[in-house]
């Protein structure tokens, strides 16, 4: 799946650019160079309640957040996105190559491409639901609150053949950098 964003007021205040017109100019080139190193990739499953329970525990249960959130559901939507490693890997090289500003933006691109994916496969999530006489909760990722980030080795279980090059790093931070992993609560109408 290749990303195909224009340029957006939307990206640009993300990225906190203002008006400048060199900076904009900049920003748009290297715009263009974040669309050609992502390889986005996405990834979603749907478990009963029960076996989600299963394959997380113990942290889906100790999670008071989660459960709260959880708490009428039957089904959890399990979803990832990533860009690879190659946004990751430009930054950093930027970044040592003493261009700090193409080194930044590119990460904070990444960033916002990811988290543009993910909502989009959220929002197909929703409508597919509504089809189905059914409601999704919100995203709740590894890290929010009390759900430990140590979910995603289950995560990295699930999706590692789906997704080339996914680790755990440090922290149980997944990799490639630019990688969210979600549940999502089905209930019924």
């Amino acid at each position: 799946m290749k990303t195909t964003h224009e340029f957006s007021n939307t990206l640009r205040c993300y990225l906190r650019l203002g008006d400048h017109p060199e900076l904009l100019a900049k920003a748009k080139d290297l715009w263009q160079e974040a669309q050609e190193l992502a390889r986005v990739l996405t990834w979603q499953c749907r478990l009963t309640r029960q076996e989600f329970e299963h394959r997380f525990a113990p942290h889906a249960r100790s999670s008071t957040a989660l459960q709260t959130l959880l708490e009428s559901c039957e089904h959890v939507y399990l979803l990832a996105v990533s860009l690879g490693e190659e946004i990751g890997d430009k930054s950093h090289a930027y970044l040592k190559g003493n261009k700090p500003l193409r080194g930044y933006l590119l990460d904070r691109m990444g960033s916002y491409m990811a988290e543009e994916t993910i909502k989009r496969l959220d929002r197909q999530l929703e409508r597919h639901s509504l089809t189905c006489g059914e409601r999704v909760t919100r995203r709740f990722s590894p890290g929010y609150h009390d759900f430990s980030l140590e979910v995603q080795k289950t995560f990295l279980a699930l999706i590692a053949d789906r997704m080339p090059g996914l680790r755990i790093g440090e922290n149980n931070l997944l990799l490639p950098e630019k990688t969210i992993t979600a549940v999502k609560g089905v209930f019924l109408l």
